[in-house]
């Protein structure tokens, strides 16, 4: 399985990187992508795999290269094989496209000296996966979530350094809370929050979920965590690019339900990361935050975070927004 790496600009508003891939025969050649995209799209490197297993090797490459677009060449007898394993991108923002080719074909073009059209010819394109939001909208997304970001830090940040002064005073401390937590294509990325717990007591890892009436959370912190001003933090990494003000909340690494890691208990689980997590959701204006302690909370929330992807708009996410605003003062799921 052999792949191009290669990078494309669309209307000068921002940059899209895609990876062409060809597995079992050869894989497209650079010209005839560069071709086909006018002149926006040039091959940087190339890759091979041996077989499918290998996907998951080329879904992590995928997310840390954020590359937009993955083109899989396959002959036509392999793809309901490849189509039934793709699945193991479906995790991924990228959209995935697969080329059924035949080779015979391709070779009797050629030889009527059509080589030119061969390629074209004699491939079937189908779009395996569809990107969650893209283009334009991927970019106005963007533009909304650093016009709030700013906005918020900057009305807030009297409220914002009270916070860190209440904070250093009722205990010892960092006024920062930092936690690895699971981000866009299953990336890992450093979250920020008001400390709420007793410094030798915090969980980086969240081996343990805060419950109601957690010893673990200071004085003050019950008061940040129940008005959600423990989460303005966040708003820094809006403007880092990590997090978007709406979107599926991000779990700790080692978050756990009933004794069982997220994605062993919910099959599509991992399809929550083909967006960036978010400060607020779908799910948590419909009263699912707080302890995951049921498997079934953990399949509403998932639920509504797919439904979310799904039905993606500006509009949706300043419903949620203003659907979020009234939880601030009182979530009776917050504590």
């Amino acid at each position: 399985m052999q792949a191009h790496v290669r990078h494309s600009v669309k209307n000068g508003a921002f940059v899209n990187k895609s990876l062409s891939v060809g597995m079992f025969c050869e894989p497209l050649h650079g010209q005839e992508l560069a071709h086909e995209t006018q002149g926006q799209t040039h091959v940087v490197r190339r890759l091979r795999l041996d077989d499918l297993n290998e996907l998951m090797t080329l879904s992590g490459e995928v997310s840390f290269a954020e590359i937009d677009q993955v083109h899989i060449l396959t002959p036509w007898q392999h793809a309901p094989l490849v189509m039934n394993n793709v699945n193991l991108l479906r995790h991924l923002s990228a959209e995935v496209i697969v080329l059924a080719f035949d080779p015979q074909v391709g070779q009797n073009l050629a030889s009527r000296q059509e080589f030119g059209r061969s390629l074209q010819s004699s491939r079937i394109s189908i779009c395996a996966v569809e990107p969650p939001i893209s283009g334009w909208n991927l970019w106005l997304k963007r533009k909304e979530d650093i016009a709030i970001a700013a906005v918020v830090l900057t009305l807030l940040l009297p409220l914002l350094l009270a916070v860190a002064l209440m904070i250093k005073y009722d205990s010892e401390g960092p006024v920062f809370f930092r936690q690895r937590r699971v981000g866009l294509n299953g990336s890992i990325f450093e979250i920020l929050k008001f400390r709420t717990m007793y410094m030798h007591q915090t969980d980086p890892d969240a081996t343990r979920q805060t419950g109601k009436g957690d010893p673990r959370v200071t004085r003050i912190g019950r008061f940040l965590r129940r008005t959600s001003l423990d989460e303005l933090p966040q708003f820094i990494n809006v403007l880092q690019g990590t997090m978007s003000i709406v979107g599926p909340r991000p779990h700790a690494l080692q978050t756990k339900t009933e004794g069982k890691s997220l994605e062993e208990l919910v099959e599509h689980y991992a399809a929550r990361h083909r967006v960036k997590p978010g400060i607020t959701g779908l799910a948590q204006v419909h009263g699912l935050r707080g302890e995951l302690d049921k498997v079934e909370k953990l399949r509403r929330r998932v639920d509504y975070d797919i439904e979310y992807i799904d039905k993606w708009s500006i509009w949706l996410d300043l419903k949620i927004i203003l659907k979020t605003l009234p939880l601030v003062f009182y979530d009776k799921s917050a504590y």
